[in-house]
């Protein structure tokens, strides 16, 4: 018996649509595609941040003194609401903040707006 070629069609298509699928409610994260990386990303991280969420949006606050950060994320970064719980993924898809959680390996330097940090590192990693 086997598979029938002729379902080999209708089995492509629907693995294309699952291409599509999201792991929740995408929420608002800035992201530049405009923001390069120009030299060196710096070795020591920003001051530990943690992750707030107003309705759709994800921001960022310094966790020592509760002021906002802005920050500009590398294109392909997104933020999902997941179970009511806003998480930040990388391009590659691993996690890099939980909403409520205290993220102290955020790597940045100035952006062309003096307000806002363009994220260049998270840990080790190193993004263009």
């Amino acid at each position: 018996m086997g598979f029938p070629l002729r379902a080999l069609p209708i089995v492509a298509l629907v693995l294309a649509g699952c291409g599509d699928l999201r792991p929740g409610i995408r929420l608002d994260l800035r992201t530049d595609p405009n923001a390069f990386l120009t030299g060196e990303c710096p070795t020591d991280p920003v001051p530990p941040l943690r992750i707030v969420r107003d309705q759709k949006v994800v921001s960022f606050v310094d966790a020592a003194t509760g002021s906002v950060q802005a920050l500009i994320w590398p294109v392909g970064f997104a933020a999902w609401n997941i179970n009511g719980v806003a998480v930040v993924h990388a391009a590659d898809g691993t996690v890099v903040a939980r909403e409520g959680e205290t993220v102290a390996n955020i790597r940045a330097v100035p952006n062309v707006r003096p307000d806002a940090l363009r994220v260049c590192g998270v840990g080790v990693r190193t993004y263009q």
